[in-house]
């Protein structure tokens, strides 16, 4: 067999899938997609339904392909609007046309990043969501969630660069009195009740394995990303049997191999959900927790159980 892997340069997620790899002695390609399309050519044949890929030091075809890890790299961007559109939607294209199985499939990916359908199926099969808001209109908001304060995210991820340089968008907890109706109005937002205090636990679903870990952060930060790092620190934990089972079913429903799973757990032992993130990173909670999630992708992989539900 041949595992695919599909990344970047910079993704130390994806160091951490080859080494396991090595490890195990399996044969694997590694694509790092940012070399698309000067350094990457693709051919690829519509009646066969299979590909060629060239790089500067190897070449292979999809058909020697039985399973493809996939974590979405960052946006093509060319000061050329055509040849950043063309690149991005060939590539989209082509990956529906792969028959490999996938960990995880981009489409589903595509689906399952979508907050709005995350947050609408989590509440339908029993998670408890906090009351939410998405839009923009400011009035409805504060109608909805006073006296507040309300915990304001953004929609489609929580960074964002400008004029080059990256952007940290955390979580915030606002009052509503400074809730700045101009603001939300030229770009919608997720508006959240503020649930009671409690820590974060992180949630990683491999296959029908489940993988919990508390997330303790100093009081006072509303999102432990903006916490200075050493004073955060994470612990395994057990999960209630009903959580875990919502936790496979959501991924079952969203036909997802890999899901990262966020929630409060609250002080009377009720778990609030925030979000799934399908591409999560996973490397700094194995390292922090000793819990083999490396392995465990590796193992849906080695079992071709990528994209099995």
């Amino acid at each position: 067999m041949t595992v695919l892997v599909l990344t970047d340069t910079g993704d130390l997620a994806a160091d951490l899938i080859v080494l396991e790899l090595q490890r195990r002695a399996i044969q694997y390609r590694r694509l790092n997609l940012d070399h698309f399309p000067d350094h990457l050519q693709i051919a690829y044949d519509p009646v066969s339904s299979s590909a060629v890929f060239l790089t500067e030091s190897d070449e292979f075809c999809s058909d020697d392909v039985s399973v493809a890890w996939h974590r979405p790299t960052r946006p093509f961007v060319h000061k050329d609007p055509y040849i950043q559109r063309e690149t991005q939607v060939f590539l989209r294209y082509l990956w529906r046309e792969m028959a490999w199985a996938w960990v995880n499939d981009p489409t589903a990916v595509e689906r399952a990043n979508n907050k709005l359908w995350q947050l609408r199926i989590a509440s339908e099969i029993g998670f408890h969501i906090p009351d939410t808001l998405v839009g923009n209109e400011s009035s409805r908001v504060v109608g909805r969630l006073k006296p507040g304060p309300i915990i304001v995210k953004t929609i489609g991820g929580a960074t964002i660069e400008r004029d080059g340089a990256r952007h940290d968008l955390y979580t915030q907890l606002i009052p509503l009195s400074e809730l700045d109706a101009a603001a939300v109005r030229a770009a919608p937002c997720i508006f959240q009740e503020q649930v009671k205090p409690g820590p974060d636990v992180r949630v990683t679903v491999v296959g029908r394995q489940v993988f919990a870990a508390v997330i303790d952060a100093p009081a006072g930060y509303v999102d432990w990303r903006a916490a200075p790092r050493e004073t955060v620190t994470y612990r395994p934990t057990d999960l209630p049997a009903e959580l875990a089972e919502r936790c496979l079913e959501l991924c079952r429903i969203a036909k997802l191999s890999y899901g990262a799973f966020d929630f409060i757990r609250q002080p009377g032992g009720t778990y609030v959900f925030l979000e799934v993130n399908p591409c999560g990173q996973w490397g700094w909670i194995e390292r922090a927790t000793g819990q083999p999630i490396t392995e465990a992708i590796v193992d849906i992989l080695v079992s071709h159980e990528g994209g099995a539900w």
